[in-house]
């Protein structure tokens, strides 16, 4: 598995040597978590994006806890700062969540690019 697509000094979107030294360096169960997180994205993307939109701070505390979670479980610890400023704001966060959503972007490519070179 190539650390390069997800190592890039400029931006680490998903920090793979952290999840190496976390799982034991194994790749498969990488690939896999990858992978889960790849098809629980949308849904929790969507849930987010609901909230704020609906500007329902309980639904959006919940929605940002869970993309948080899952956004720590592959070390994608940037987004995951992100999420947790969006679950705790006191005020509007459209802002945080544009931001949040480009990088979501890229953790999904390098995702799944990760998970297509296995």
């Amino acid at each position: 598995m190539s650390t390069s697509a997800a190592n890039e000094p400029s931006s680490i979107v998903i920090d793979l040597a952290a999840m190496r030294r976390r799982l034991g360096s194994d790749d498969e169960l990488i690939r896999e978590i990858l992978a889960g997180f790849l098809v629980a994205l949308p849904s929790l993307r969507a849930q987010l994006e609901a909230a704020v939109t609906k500007c329902d701070q309980k639904m959006r505390t919940r929605a940002a806890h869970a993309l948080r979670g899952a956004l720590l479980d592959i070390a994608a610890l940037p987004a995951a700062e992100l999420a947790r400023r969006i679950e705790f704001a006191s005020d509007d966060c459209a802002e945080l969540l544009a931001s949040l959503s480009t990088q979501l972007d890229a953790i999904a490519t390098t995702a799944a690019r990760i998970v297509a070179t296995g």
